[in-house]
């Protein structure tokens, strides 16, 4: 069996993970989706050139949802690579 390229990321410690995913399922289309909620964190599918390993690719998808997530109340949130089991 093949390896997945799907590439995921987890967006740990929101207030309401619901509220997040709802807002974040067509904000980033060209770059990321919201795929779904696992142990209240958004886990959301990323561009194959995105890598969630490296720590400069973090924090730019950190900056592109700090122009989102403070507006929903969400400012204490982390990033953390997601494995799909």
């Amino acid at each position: 069996m093949k390896a997945s390229l799907n590439k995921y990321i987890a967006i740990h410690n929101l207030a309401n993970p619901e509220k997040a995913f709802e807002r974040l399922d067509n904000e980033f289309i060209d770059i990321m989706y919201a795929d779904h909620i696992h142990d209240s964190a958004v886990v959301m599918l990323l561009d194959v050139n995105i890598d969630p390993f490296k720590e400069e690719d973090r924090m730019w998808l950190k900056e592109l949802l700090d122009t989102v997530l403070p507006q929903l109340g969400e400012t204490h949130y982390f990033l953390t690579p997601f494995t799909r089991q």
